[in-house]
């Protein structure tokens, strides 16, 4: 699983950008995926995008990356979904200025959280209510330093850590994440800040953020799992915990519980967000091949201005170009 908190250094960046090398031009590499969802909704409407009980999802993303030199690589991710939508998800340089320094600039899947930004890379199909606390994709500037084997430090400037494109915004958020990973252990700790989070002039509300995460491995075939966010607005303040684990019944086989809260302040009118979910997901690859899936989630939601708890069931089919 990839960890959508990291920013890759350079070094790390032919693993985001992983693919086979097209012959006729060293130095790129094409990757992606097709993801498609079955999904039966008790509550239609109040969780992701579905209008009816069933209904049918799907998306495509096209991953193309370059490297222009020993020191500098580029990252294009574009998204398409079946709405007719599509968006650049990731457009990043990244230059190696030093070993252990390297600047990123452009657009990329946002820092914050535990929860990998795509499909190929989740624990299960969705993601949990935690997610959704977790800001964008910003678009800016990072800065890497890497201290050590284990250790590095992420200091980056954004339009938007939370809201992006803040309109008539006339202040960047500013944020730093410092991860450290061992061989069976990561932690990340981050905290950033939206000067102008929800507005601008005089009506703008802050946003403050500070998330904890980490993994575990160290158990054989089983993967345990954390995401703590605060989020602190002028309406007020709002925390979600989430917490989980995977483990690995066979090379074919594996089975995901995942187990979300938010508590929030009631000064925050018709929050957006389940106050609990669970979710239990089993990821099946039937051929053998790690690039297909075929994937089934069973989720529960509860919240207090919900007319019913939701009960949501998901089939997935996903095929990944590595």
């Amino acid at each position: 699983m990839r960890l959508r908190h990291i920013v890759p250094t350079l070094g790390l960046v032919a693993t985001a950008i992983s693919a086979q090398a097209v012959e006729a031009a060293p130095g790129l590499t094409i990757g992606g995926f097709v993801d498609a969802t079955l999904e039966f909704v008790t509550n239609p409407g109040y969780n992701g995008d579905a209008d009816a009980n069933i209904d049918f999802q799907a998306e495509a993303e096209l991953r193309v990356g370059y490297a222009v030199s020993e020191k500098v690589q580029l990252q294009i991710d574009y998204e398409v979904y079946d709405n007719g939508d599509d968006a650049i998800e990731q457009a990043y340089v990244a230059w190696g200025v030093a070993d252990n320094v390297t600047l990123m600039m452009g657009k990329w899947e946002g820092l914050i959280g535990y929860e990998a930004w795509d499909a190929p890379d989740l624990f299960r199909i969705n993601t949990s209510p935690v997610f959704d606390l977790n800001g964008v994709c910003p678009v800016g500037l990072d800065v890497n330093f890497k201290a050590n084997e284990n250790l590095s430090v992420d200091v980056y400037l954004v339009d938007g850590v939370y809201v992006q494109d803040q309109v008539n915004s006339d202040m960047l958020g500013v944020g730093a994440s410092l991860t450290y990973k061992a061989e069976t252990f990561l932690l990340d700790l981050d905290i950033a800040i939206d000067p102008e989070g929800t507005g601008a002039g005089d009506d703008a509300e802050a946003i403050l953020g500070v998330n904890l995460s980490g993994e575990y491995t160290g158990m054989e075939k089983l993967t345990v799992f954390g995401d703590f966010a605060y989020r602190d607005f002028d309406a007020g303040s709002l925390f979600g915990i989430m917490a989980g684990g995977n483990y690995q019944f066979s090379d074919k086989m594996s089975a995901t519980l995942m187990v979300s809260f938010l508590s929030y302040d009631e000064e925050i009118e018709d929050p957006a967000f389940p106050e609990m979910e669970v979710a239990l997901a089993l990821l099946t690859m039937p051929t053998g091949d790690q690039n297909f899936g075929l994937n089934f989630e069973l989720e529960y939601n509860s919240a207090v201005d919900m007319d019913d708890d939701e009960v949501g069931f998901y089939v997935e089919m996903l095929a990944v170009i590595p």
